[in-house]
């Protein structure tokens, strides 16, 4: 089942990620806290605010 999101709902979810996501957890992590994948988490976080991608390896 798909889960439609409010708009203020993904700002809520793409602040928190910003976050998140700089502080370190993965897009994966913060998408099953939030309920959705991580991959949407991802689009949605990026459309808002401008994030620095980690390099691995």
């Amino acid at each position: 089942m798909t889960v439609r999101l409010t708009p203020e709902q993904r700002d809520q979810i793409a602040a928190d990620a910003a976050v998140r996501y700089a502080a370190g957890e993965s897009w994966q992590q913060i998408g099953t806290s939030c309920g959705v994948t991580g991959e949407h988490v991802r689009r949605i976080t990026v459309a808002r605010f401008e994030v620095t991608y980690r390099r691995w390896g």
